[in-house]
C-alpha cells in the first residue's frame, strides 16, 4: 500500500468515526498540502468566501453609518444613563425585529440589546428611544 492510499484509508475511517457520532464535534477536512486537518461545526461556512465578502459589506456600511453620524445632534437628556434607565427597560415590549430593521444590525446583535447585554453605539439610540416612544 502506498502512502497516499494508506492517508485515504484513514481520513476514510476517521471520517466514519465522526458520522458514526465518536466525535460530532468536529468535521475533517484536507487543507492545502493535502494533510488531514479538523474544523469545528460551522467554521467552515463562517470562513467561506461568500461569508467574508458578506461580513466586509457589513462593515463597510456601519463604518460609513460611523462616519456620517454627528454626535452633536444626541439630544442633550440622552445619555447612557437616560438609555438603561428610559429605554433599555422598554425594549422588552419591542420584538427583535422590529429592533434589528430600526437600527439596522443583526439579529444576534439586536436580541442582546433587547436583553440589554449590550450597549448599541451611542448613534442608536434616538432610533430606540423614538421606537419605545421615549422623547
Amino acid at each position: 500500500m502506498s502512502e497516499s492510499e494508506g492517508d485515504q484509508t484513514a481520513a476514510a475511517r476517521i471520517h466514519a468515526r465522526d458520522l458514526l457520532g465518536h466525535n460530532p464535534t468536529r468535521h475533517v477536512q484536507k487543507d492545502q498540502g493535502n494533510r488531514i486537518c479538523y474544523t469545528q461545526p460551522g467554521h467552515i461556512a463562517t470562513h467561506s468566501a461568500i461569508a467574508e465578502v458578506r461580513r466586509a459589506a457589513t462593515q463597510a456600511k456601519q463604518a460609513e453609518a460611523l462616519c456620517r453620524w454627528n454626535p452633536s445632534e444626541l439630544p442633550k437628556w440622552l445619555d447612557e444613563d437616560s438609555y438603561r434607565r428610559e429605554i433599555l427597560p422598554r425594549l422588552c415590549e419591542c420584538t427583535v425585529k422590529k429592533i434589528r430593521l430600526s437600527i439596522d444590525v443583526s439579529h444576534p446583535y439586536a436580541t442582546l440589546i433587547r436583553r440589554g447585554e449590550k450597549i448599541p453605539h451611542p448613534r442608536h439610540w434616538l432610533l430606540l428611544a423614538r421606537l419605545v416612544d421615549v422623547s
